[in-house]
């Protein structure tokens, strides 16, 4: 598994994911579940519910993504329809929207 999160954060380097460093060497489980969702592939992104409960991925995409609403509004559309199953993606980003408003 920790091969999985090297190669990750290998690809987020190459990418340039983090523009303002030279190389990061390790991040927190949370900041590569965002940097994945915002900077790879699909592929990539499968590689995530490999490492991490899905639950959890699930919990993270919503406090870091769709807290960013509505700049990251396609994306997370495709992430709630592709890799969460949710039937009205725009109504349950809606939902999740206006309750971390509320905190």
């Amino acid at each position: 598994m920790e091969f999985i999160k090297k190669s990750l954060l290998d690809k987020l380097n190459q990418n340039n994911a983090f523009w303002s460093f030279e190389k990061v060497e390790s991040i927190s489980d949370d900041d590569l579940i965002e940097s994945v969702f915002v900077n790879l592939d699909i592929d990539d992104i499968e590689k995530l519910f490999l490492l991490f409960d899905k639950n959890y991925v699930r919990k993270i995409w919503k406090e870091r993504l769709i807290r960013q609403e509505p700049y990251y509004h396609n994306l997370n559309i495709f992430i709630a329809s592709v890799y969460f199953k949710i039937k009205s993606p725009d109504k349950y980003i809606s939902k999740v929207t206006k309750e971390v408003q509320r905190i």
